[in-house]
């Protein structure tokens, strides 16, 4: 597994071409508002203190980037985040509150989420674009080098892939010689189009790279070590859900 405790402000910097998902802009989305971004921190500050549940309407204020829109759907849902895409043809995809949190600190500065098909009607949000593209899932899950997440309850069944929810993940390690082919849904081996290599430390060096950008274009005042600060902070916040829930 990778992990995110050891990621320094001084990782190489990822060449930024700019994100055209969904609706965006070549150039790049401009940053959040400075208001999005403290509701942001004072949830994260909320869901840290595990005494009161955070307030989940913090994670909604002033969408930006590629998202048109952001709700609560039902509180007492495992998935209670909603987002909207600037694709209006997309369906809304369902988080859980530290991972909308997430997904929101990492898109702060810019960078575009797209949703991409895998031609059997699943489709799993995508951030940033091009080499940098990342499937979502990977992070939640923490998949590292030559690991695959895979959509399935132990018990076999598969989640509504509307509902990003972690509970129905597991990550299956494939050994290096055994990359050409991966195990589909119906047990047969297909073609492996690419290994799978992206996850935590390189979601943070794209949102870095697009902090060192256009941070000047923005009103925040936060250092980009403060910001790699509120990113592991976040990665922790989705990890301790993961094993513990959020206060209820």
């Amino acid at each position: 597994m990778t992990t995110t405790n050891n990621t320094t402000a001084s990782q190489p910097q990822a060449k930024h071409k700019g994100n055209t998902s969904c609706g965006g802009p070549r150039r790049g989305y401009p940053p959040c508002s400075l208001e999005a971004f403290a509701a942001l921190r004072e949830f994260l500050k909320q869901a840290r203190t595990r005494t009161t549940p955070p307030d989940l309407r913090l994670l909604t204020v002033d969408p930006h980037g590629p998202f048109r829109k952001i709700t609560v759907n039902n509180k007492t849902s495992p998935t209670p985040i909603s987002f909207g895409f600037r694709n209006e043809t997309l369906k809304l995809r369902n988080f859980p509150a530290p991972d909308a949190l997430l997904l929101r600190l990492l898109l702060a500065f810019g960078g575009g989420c797209s949703v991409n098909d895998d031609g059997k009607g699943w489709a799993s949000p995508r951030l940033f674009g091009g080499q940098e593209g990342i499937r979502w899932d990977r992070l939640p899950a923490d998949a590292g080098h030559l690991e695959v997440v895979q959509h399935r309850a132990p018990d076999g069944r598969r989640n509504d892939h509307h509902d990003v929810d972690p509970d129905y993940r597991c990550i299956e390690t494939i050994p290096a010689v055994a990359t050409a082919t991966v195990t589909d849904d119906d047990g047969g081996d297909v073609p492996r189009k690419r290994q799978p290599k992206r996850g935590r430390p390189e979601a943070i060096a794209s949102a870095l790279t697009r902090y060192r950008a256009n941070h000047h274009r923005s009103t925040i005042d936060i250092t980009e070590s403060g910001y790699l600060q509120l990113l592991n902070d976040a990665f922790a916040l989705v990890d301790d859900h993961r094993r513990n829930g959020l206060p209820a």
